[in-house]
């Protein structure tokens, strides 16, 4: 069975000659092969050598020479131990040497591109990095490093018209509690006061928080392209934390049947309230990375009646059961696949999941539901995840063709 994204897809390619394109594996139950809907330049491995892109502004270290290694350097004169605990991906603690003018140093072996947490060890003592921006990662607030190509452009600033990152809150009936959400909004969204506009939900990992798509994922950079480049309608993003802990209860809501009214009871008719949405199901999506992948999921194909599109970026399928949604509804695969546009799954091989997610899509597969199974390169992490997102949205919102009507 060939969804009618397909044909679509097809016009798209003629007009992308001499792209680089990420490869992958498109199964519609038989398997069919098509390039990716974005067109935006990926880079090479050519290295930004330097002060890296995450430290505070005039911090001169961390940086990282040609040849891709890092140099931490840390003031802590009466410290008698300072390490660096980094993930790259896996876990590495580096012991610092103490120079003559009470800085502590130490350096890494050759780092791959991409974005890495890590926390600075004081006597026993884990903290942040004074020259690093601090970010929301690993259950907390933590330094990192970004390794970057020199001429990546899908997820760098540029002179072009940029959207609005916003922070906003909701009082949570389900939770007990106010809760803060991050919303990008397109370039045109404050001119624009009669358009309306699709949305799409999108999750962080396990240990992110709701700035963790804006900061880490540089979604507001990824979405201002493909809008500037004629790849996508005007979208609105919203992005929630998808650690829940109800009232004053210090464990988390680990089954997601709370998140699961938080979004779909609560957070939808917020937005669709507060802002110029389409408050419609064929306009609104779900989509996240990892864990978030595993809640969009569940709660996309819990709601069938609010999302009519999936994005499950290098989902862990921990929690996800192939075969169910979120109530534990065995799926009716032919309503599924009539009520979804597109149900997108990206993974990578390097993946020590991977074969996890392979089994789960052919049990997908064999049950009849259509998706698009996206295989890449590389290992986990936000290259992985804003690379998955610049694929994924152009396939459900496609700009649509000039002189079309706006809504």
């Amino acid at each position: 069975m060939i969804r009618d994204f397909a044909a679509g897809q097809a016009d798209l390619m003629k007009n992308m000659p001499g792209r680089r394109f990420i490869s992958f594996v498109l199964l519609l139950v038989g398997a069919m092969c098509f390039g990716p809907a974005s067109r935006l330049a990926f880079g090479d491995d050519a290295l930004a050598a330097g002060p890296l892109v995450t430290n505070l502004p005039g911090s001169l270290y961390p940086q990282v020479t040609s040849d891709r290694v890092v140099t931490f350097r840390i003031k802590a004169e009466q410290a008698r131990q300072v390490q660096i605990e980094i993930q790259l991906p896996s876990p590495l603690v580096l012991d610092m040497t103490k120079d003559q003018d009470g800085y502590w140093l130490a350096k890494t072996s050759p780092v791959p591109t991409g974005f890495f947490y890590y926390s600075v060890i004081v006597d026993g003592f884990a903290t942040t990095d004074p020259g690093s921006r601090i970010f929301s990662g690993r259950g907390g607030l933590s330094s990192a490093i970004e390794i970057t190509s020199s001429n990546v452009e899908y997820y760098d600033i540029s002179a072009i018209p940029h959207g609005t990152i916003r922070e906003m809150h909701y009082y949570s009936q389900s939770v007990g509690s106010w809760r803060n959400i991050t919303v990008y909004t397109p370039p045109d969204y404050d001119v624009q006061s009669a358009v309306r506009y699709p949305v799409l939900y999108l999750q962080a990992d396990s240990g992110e928080d709701e700035t963790a798509w804006a900061r880490q994922g540089r979604e507001g950079y990824i979405l201002d392209k493909l809008i500037d480049e004629g790849l996508i309608r005007p979208i609105i993003v919203v992005n929630e934390n998808g650690t829940v802990r109800v009232g004053n209860d210090t464990s988390t809501d680990d089954t997601g049947v709370v998140f699961d009214q938080v979004i779909a009871k609560e957070l939808v008719p917020f937005i669709d309230k507060s802002l110029r949405t389409l408050p419609d199901r064929a306009d609104r999506a779900f989509a996240g990375f990892g864990k978030g992948a595993d809640q969009a999921m569940s709660i996309a194909l819990a709601h069938p009646d609010e999302f009519s599109g999936i994005g499950a970026f290098n989902p862990a399928f921990s929690e996800f059961n192939p075969g169910e949604d979120a109530g534990r509804r065995i799926f009716d695969a032919a309503a599924l696949n009539r009520s979804l546009r597109l149900f997108y799954v990206g993974v990578t091989t390097d993946d020590p999941l991977y074969l996890s997610v392979e089994d789960a899509h052919q049990s997908l597969d064999k049950a009849g539901v259509v998706t698009m199974f996206v295989k890449s390169k590389g290992p986990v992490g936000w290259v992985l995840a804003r690379r998955q997102l610049a694929d994924f949205v152009p396939r459900l919102f496609a700009a649509r063709p000039r002189g079309a009507a706006a809504r």
